[in-house]
């Protein structure tokens, strides 16, 4: 049996020769927006500006990427702030469906989707990825790291640190945005 290359993209487990055409895409795909560097995206025909933010690793290992992304629109209005998680793992589905901050205030959790990555002859291999709707207070008021917690209907939880240094550059671009906008 090939060996095991490397967990990429938080997402895929890969062996060589296994790969099909649909994992392909949805590697690229997850790596290109959870990996990719701070940018911002929209054009004429879009309502909003997109500030995709850097993406960062929930667990060390790297089985489980976020990053923080909003939606800034064009007329003025509120600012969206999501934070969009991307996650693999094995042993069973895990179906993550509540992100709660301290002292238990539940935030906005919508799944993107949920798939089976392959299947081999140590298991499956699963895939879920989901965005979490953010308060802007929460990521201002925070001046350090923020700090949700993820439950899913099989009993499992994780402790989701969205790094400072991310909180900071989305928030700063995000408000150039607003500014250049307010300008037009």
């Amino acid at each position: 049996m090939a060996p095991l290359r490397h967990y990429v993209a938080a997402a895929l487990v890969a062996f060589p020769g296994v790969i099909h055409a649909q994992t392909e895409g949805t590697y690229e795909r997850l790596q290109r927006e959870a990996l990719g560097e701070l940018h911002v995206e929209g054009d004429e025909f879009d309502s909003n500006y997109r500030v995709v933010g850097q993406g960062f690793f929930i667990k060390p290992g790297g089985v489980s990427i976020a990053n923080l992304q909003t939606s800034v629109p064009k007329s003025g209005g509120a600012v969206k702030y999501i934070l969009k998680v991307f996650t693999s793992y094995r042993g069973g589905w895990q179906y993550w469906e509540r992100a709660t901050v301290r002292g238990g205030k539940p935030l906005y959790l919508q799944v993107i989707n949920r798939e089976v990555s392959g299947c081999y002859s140590f298991g499956c291999s699963y895939i879920e990825n989901f965005a979490i709707l953010v308060p802007e207070a929460y990521l201002r008021r925070a001046g350090a790291d923020f700090s949700l917690k993820l439950a899913s209907r099989n009993g499992g939880s994780l402790v989701l640190t969205v790094p400072q240094e991310r909180i900071g550059e989305v928030l700063a671009t995000s408000d150039s945005v607003r500014t250049s906008l307010r300008r037009k």
